[in-house]
Formats: structure tokens, C-alpha cells, sequence
């Protein structure tokens, strides 16, 4: 699964393909990419599934791979996007790339302390789909691991989890080498849904 998409390609890979046939049918798609972009195969997701909100999460950020899911902005699909992105970021990129991102995604974007990358989205009727992948929001020339999955109990924990972080008011910028503990905590909430706690306690326990 998963040949590339060459440049100037007019059909989409197989890779993409099957994410559209796995969100259409309302399915589970384990696959491995051949160079699609992880923004490539969200925006294949996003127009399957239909109009949403959305979060992202990823250690690394490219300014193109935030332009093209806020196309889908523009286009009325998704109503807005959060990214949540490593606190570390700055270490990586230079200051002229973090400038670019900011200026691509404006208030929209939070740090975090994660190495986790993930996508979800939530439909006004309450449909929910979760993508999990081994691919950074960036250039990927790589072969990356994906899970997309309709079902929405996946898909409401990353949320959940997006909304615990959100909480804290993280904020993105140069300052590399902080990191908030209470954002640290919150993002745990992965661990803290597995053991059984909710989310609201958890909140309420570091709150």
C-alpha cells in the first residue's frame, strides 16, 4: 500500500485513494505511504468526510503543510484547525521558518509537549474519525505508518485530549527550551483515558 504520488501526477495514489475508500465507507485503513505528505492524506480525508472541525498534532511543522489544510479553510470544509506542535520546535527549525508558520496559521496553533502525530476530526452530526501516523505535518520523502479510523470513540479521545491541552493556554514561539508542566500533564490525558479516569477529573485533579 502506499506508491508514491509523483509530481504532476493527475490521479491520486493508491495510498490516497484508499484513505478516501476507507472514510467513504465509514471503514479502518492501516497502510504504510510512499511519500505522500501527511497534509496530503488529511485533505484526501477531510473531503471524504465531509464538513468539520480539526485537530492536528505533531512534533514538526512546515509552513506549505499548514497552507494546504487552510485551503480547506477557504473552501468551507473544515471550520476551523488547532495544531498543536513540540514546544521544542525552535531547536530544529530557524527563526525565519517559525516565522513562516506563524504567519501561516496565526492564533490557530499551541504548543505541547508531544511527540504524538495525529489528525482528528468531529462532524456537526457528531461523526468523529482519527488519523494516527508515524508522518510529521511537513515534507515527508519518507515511508510512513498510518491508522485512519471511523471509529468515534478514537476519534473523540484525540479530541479530548486537544481540549485538555487547550485548557492551559499553551502558545507557540521561539522560546525552545520551556516547557510548561501543566501542558506536560494535560497531554498524559492519552494514558489517564486508558486507566479509566475521565477527562473531566482528570482536569479537575491538576486543575
Amino acid at each position: 500500500m502506499g506508491a508514491s504520488k509523483r509530481k504532476g501526477q493527475a490521479a491520486p495514489s493508491e495510498l490516497l485513494s484508499a484513505v478516501r475508500s476507507a472514510v467513504l465507507s465509514g471503514g479502518e485503513l492501516h497502510a504504510l505511504s510512499g511519500g505522500e505528505d501527511m497534509a496530503e492524506v488529511i485533505e484526501t480525508a477531510v473531503r471524504a468526510f465531509g464538513p468539520c472541525r480539526g485537530v492536528v498534532s505533531t512534533a514538526m511543522v512546515h509552513a506549505s503543510a499548514c497552507n494546504t489544510l487552510l485551503r480547506l479553510e477557504r473552501d468551507g470544509l473544515v471550520s476551523r484547525w488547532t495544531f498543536f506542535v513540540f514546544w521544542g520546535i525552535g531547536r530544529w527549525h530557524v527563526g525565519g521558518a517559525v516565522d513562516a508558520v506563524l504567519r501561516a496559521v496565526g492564533d490557530r496553533i499551541r504548543g505541547a509537549v508531544s511527540h504524538a502525530k495525529f489528525c482528528a476530526l468531529e462532524a456537526a452530526d457528531g461523526r468523529a474519525l482519527g488519523i494516527l501516523t508515524s508522518a510529521n505535518l511537513n515534507r515527508n520523502c519518507r515511508s510512513e505508518s498510518y491508522l485512519i479510523s471511523s471509529d468515534p470513540a478514537l476519534g473523540r479521545m484525540l479530541l479530548d485530549c486537544c481540549a485538555s491541552l487547550e485548557r492551559f493556554g499553551a502558545a507557540y514561539g521561539r522560546n525552545a527550551g520551556y516547557y510548561d508542566d501543566a501542558a506536560e500533564a494535560a497531554f498524559g490525558a492519552c494514558a489517564v483515558a486508558r486507566s479509566g479516569e475521565s477527562l473531566a477529573d482528570m482536569v479537575r485533579r491538576l486543575g
